[in-house]
């Protein structure tokens, strides 16, 4: 099951490339060993005027890895992702 991280922040001037490289530091593995991330949320974070910051909140699939990686972190930023079900 994918891990969802939330409460990522890069400021504004930095690249968003630079997201992959904070995810896998955050969840102490290589960028390499994702088998898929992809963001969830994004938002601007303006309360201080010098230092404007993104905020975000990602998905990151690990190939058979996520209940082990979850164990060890026990960092509230990190849960796992259910996707919402689409019902017409």
């Amino acid at each position: 099951m994918p891990l969802r991280v939330s409460n990522l922040q890069l400021p504004v001037e930095q690249a968003e490339e630079s997201l992959r490289d904070l995810l896998a530091t955050t969840l102490g593995v290589r960028a390499t060993d994702f088998t898929r991330w992809r963001i969830l949320r994004k938002s601007l974070d303006a309360r201080a005027r010098d230092d404007l910051r993104f905020v975000y909140s990602a998905v990151v699939e690990l190939p058979n890895d996520e209940q082990r990686v979850f164990e060890q972190l026990r960092d509230p930023r990190v849960e796992f992702y259910e996707p919402p079900q689409f019902v017409e």
